[in-house]
């Protein structure tokens, strides 16, 4: 296994992913039953968020979009309601 390190910059992200530009359409046009190409967009719905030097060592927590639209910090014992701009800008550091 090769070394592990941690990414120290930000990575931005939307809220909806739509993959089907990336899709081969031969891939996508034989199995047309089970797959459209509208069927390739993806809604984030979690996103975890490490806080630490090192891959190995401080402190993991996560950001959920619950079934009622809102956005939630969970971190061990607390349960924090949040805005979503502060999902979209959290900086993993």
């Amino acid at each position: 296994m090769g070394k592990v390190t941690k990414i120290h910059r930000f990575v931005s992200f939307p809220e909806m992913l739509d993959l089907g530009p990336y899709v081969n359409t031969n891939v996508s046009d034989s199995n047309e039953e089970n797959h459209s190409i509208s069927d390739f967009t993806y809604e984030l719905y979690a996103v975890v968020v490490h806080r630490g030097e090192t891959p190995f060592s401080g402190h993991s927590f996560s950001y959920i979009h619950s079934p009622d639209g809102l956005w939630y910090e969970s971190n061990d014992a607390t349960v924090t309601q949040v805005q979503f701009n502060v999902v979209l800008t959290e900086y993993n550091v």
